[in-house]
């Protein structure tokens, strides 16, 4: 039977649909259940898959509620004319912590990919999977060909098929995995303070903030001094900003994100049934035992021991 977190994650929308379908073909991660490919003696793999598929429904949970606290600390942060700086501060925060559980989601997928299709994407290893190594794939020529192909190579076809007018859109929203990437190594590493937000208003209208899409932005280049010529001008803001508030890029960006979990996962439903039989794949194995890692640390020396009874 589905654990009641699952069942929850999926009525409220935060995880698509072929997340939670992928779920049930899984036998709801029951571990007498796992299929052939995976169950290897010690039962490596297949825990490591439940990780992995638990883990994308917590970091999509948490996406979702951390653009809902967003969009509420972002839409208070100005009130009736006057600038509540805790409420930006709020904000800012659940912005980062929305970016990094996006970033999760994706990174979580392409773990699914390399112990599903192990070696068979270039630099994709099981246990140090990014998705930035399915971008460099996507752009990668078609991988059709007129031959007989395997189930791998097929699941795969489809999966390049799928994922590339999501990820490499030739429109508009061009580059918009790399922007969200930028955003998230940033505030990550550097903090939200580091980002320069603009605010926009229309005389007498409500005010909206913009965010650059470059990074640094630096805004003070821009001053003129007084006695000079200071009428704003319209154009370095279509060429720096993103051309939709804050809001609705967090909302499109999840949405966006949504649609890469869902499609991909969605090809992972059918390549489960089908290689389910399949012998276990020793080079996962491999990759996963070779992405592991032990630091030495034992414990703070200025810190209480723990000293069992």
């Amino acid at each position: 039977m589905p654990e009641d977190c699952w069942i929850e994650a999926r009525d409220s929308g935060a995880i698509p649909s072929p997340v939670y379908d992928l779920y049930v073909k899984a036998n709801y991660l029951s571990l007498d259940a796992s299929p052939t490919f995976l169950a290897d003696s010690d039962r490596v793999l297949f825990t490591y898959f439940r990780m992995l598929l638990s883990s994308l429904r917590s970091a999509m949970i948490e996406s979702a509620d951390e653009l809902a606290e967003f969009l509420t600390a972002d839409a208070s942060k100005w009130s009736g004319g006057t600038w509540d700086l805790k409420a930006e501060e709020k904000a800012r925060r659940h912005f980062k912590h929305c970016l990094v559980a996006l970033q999760a989601s994706l990174d979580i997928l392409a773990d699914l990919i390399a112990l599903f299709f192990p070696g068979r994407v270039k630099n994709l290893r099981v246990g140090r999977a990014q998705f930035s190594y399915i971008e460099t794939w996507l752009e990668s020529a078609t991988l059709r060909n007129n031959g007989i192909v395997t189930p791998h190579e097929h699941f795969l076809q489809q999966l390049h098929d799928v994922l590339k007018p999501i990820v490499l859109p030739d429109s508009a929203e061009r580059e918009w995995i790399r922007l969200m990437r930028l955003f998230r190594n940033k505030a990550a590493h550097l903090g939200t303070g580091m980002f320069r937000y603009v605010l926009l208003r229309q005389r007498g209208g409500p005010l909206y903030t913009f965010l650059p899409r470059q990074w640094p932005y630096i805004w003070e280049r821009h001053i003129v001094s007084v006695g000079r010529d200071a009428t704003p001008r319209a154009e370095p803001f279509q060429e720096i900003l993103v051309h939709q508030d804050v809001q609705s890029f967090m909302e499109g960006l999840r949405a966006k994100v949504n649609d890469v979990i869902a499609s991909g996962t969605a090809v992972l439903i059918t390549a489960y049934d089908q290689l389910k039989d399949c012998p276990v794949d020793t080079k996962a194995l491999s990759e996963l035992e070779s992405s592991t890692e032990k630091c030495g640390f034992e414990h703070f020396t200025n810190a209480v021991l723990f000293e069992s009874q």
